[in-house]
């Protein structure tokens, strides 16, 4: 079951940005296809229709996250424009990025998964395995750099992340975005061990993770794109 028993209700704009962004991702549900046919070629829309069925169907709040995740890269790619240093291509490889970078999640055991408290250090471990886990699903089946993407999307700017410990530069920037746009989309959902940040709170904490976390250029520029689009609905 997905969970929206506790949208964001902190203020009237942030109902307004929660309606207009799960409005999105129902439609790419409801369509049982991907909709936006510019991100995605007649080579891979198979596949990531084959996926999605096999992660709604086993894991549906983990395809809606990455049905969130995918639409907020696309909307910011198209209010940055300049500001990314991505290549034509490669804007288009971070959204299939975004969609299924969590596919490895299906092999995580849903007591982990779902723990409504802290995991131990062994949980911890299993669940952070899900990136091995989904480049390995995904190898020889999606172009390189949708697994360069995929690979990197926990790396941290500090190198305290995983699974590889990259710092800085090292991460490419595909990966650095997909990291903002999951932690805010994390930040703002409920999950089973807190309710879901208003939007203000979740832009503070990625604020506060610039420089050690999260990019400060790219977290920047997704902060102006969240702020003009709660704005304009």
């Amino acid at each position: 079951m997905w969970l929206w028993s506790n949208p964001w209700t902190d203020s009237q704009g942030d109902e307004k940005l929660h309606r207009s962004q799960l409005r999105r991702s129902q439609d790419g549900v409801a369509s049982g296809h991907l909709k936006t046919e510019e991100l995605f070629s007649r080579s891979n829309r198979p596949e990531l229709k084959n996926d999605f069925s096999l992660l709604s169907a086993l894991e549906p709040s983990t395809a809606l996250h990455s049905y969130r995740v995918r639409d907020l890269l696309r909307d910011w790619i198209r209010h940055a424009g300049n500001e990314l240093t991505l290549s034509a291509l490669d804007r288009h490889w971070v959204c299939v990025s975004g969609l299924l970078h969590d596919i490895g999640k299906l092999s995580i055991a849903r007591d982990i998964l779902f723990k409504p408290g802290p995991l131990d250090l062994a949980e911890r471990a299993q669940m952070e395995s899900h990136v091995s886990l989904g480049e390995d699903f995904l190898r020889d089946r999606y172009p390189d750099r949708v697994l360069v993407f995929m690979r990197a999307h926990h790396e941290r700017l500090d190198g305290r992340g995983y699974p590889l410990g990259l710092k800085g530069e090292q991460i490419p920037e595909g990966a650095r975005m997909i990291s903002i746009v999951d932690a805010f989309d994390a930040m703002t959902s409920d999950r089973p061990y807190r309710n879901a940040h208003s939007v203000e709170q979740a832009l503070l904490e990625l604020q506060l993770g610039q420089g050690t976390q999260f990019c400060p250029r790219l977290t920047a520029s997704f902060i102006r794109f969240i702020r003009a689009d709660h704005c304009s609905t």
